[in-house]
């Protein structure tokens, strides 16, 4: 997949944002309670995600919940991502 001219570390970040999304459409069937149970995520953090990515999750009684319709938003959202994990302090850590 082509992301044009970015960063390594910017890919990286765009690759995993792609991954979860890919991840909850997987759980989607599922209400954001079981989806959470089934994939170990926090209630809470999920129903934000799943909103903030553009993905529907199945309601308890019929229909599905409410998701972020800004398709511009959909497109850049991200899970944050330390800065780089080998410049963390803003140091070389060195290799062994």
């Amino acid at each position: 997949m082509k992301y044009g001219y970015m960063k390594p570390w910017e890919q990286l970040r765009k690759k995993q944002s792609l991954e979860v999304k890919e991840l909850f459409e997987m759980f989607s069937h599922l209400t954001i309670t079981e989806a959470s149970r089934a994939m170990g995520i926090d209630t809470n953090s999920l129903r934000t995600h799943a909103f903030r990515f553009g993905v529907e999750f199945a309601k308890q009684y019929g229909g599905k919940t409410s998701i972020e319709t800004d398709k511009k938003k959909i497109k850049n959202q991200r899970i944050s991502l330390p800065k780089v994990p080998w410049d963390i302090r803003g140091e070389e850590i060195k290799r062994h």
